[in-house]
């Protein structure tokens, strides 16, 4: 898909099968979504993730797995948008940074408001695997 965003995402759970969402400030939007972001030039998904995690959440990698490709609509961009998620496990207590609002851990009976990947595809994935 030539006109598609492709980002690079995480899925980190706690203790508690919870799962960390994060929102971003955009104007008349308040979905939460995945943490992540597009690759810069000459990344690789590590290197993304890695990047992207320390800039919007003060937390480092210690580990990740490769979790699955989703596709979807981008919730703010509204183009197609492409998603390679990944397991994390991090080390650090998450916080908004960057451009992130607020983050939050919510479990599969969320009452917010998330992005339709999140809650379409990467939701049933998780409670179908028993992880949530």
């Amino acid at each position: 898909m030539e006109d598609a965003i492709y980002k690079v995402g995480a899925i980190i759970l706690n203790e508690k099968k919870q799962l960390l969402v994060v929102r971003k400030p955009f104007k008349d939007r308040t979905e939460f979504i995945l943490p992540g972001g597009k690759q810069e030039k000459g990344e690789n998904d590590e290197e993304t993730l890695i990047r992207e995690l320390k800039e919007e959440l003060g937390i480092s990698v210690k580990s990740f797995y490769f979790f699955g490709k989703f596709q979807g609509q981008a919730v703010f961009e509204n183009i197609p948008l492409v998603m390679s998620l990944y397991e994390v496990e991090i080390d650090g207590q998450p916080s908004p940074q960057s451009e992130i609002q607020e983050c939050l851990w919510i479990d599969r009976n969320y009452r917010c408001l998330v992005g339709a990947v999140l809650s379409k595809q990467v939701f049933p994935t998780l409670i179908s695997k028993g992880w949530m």
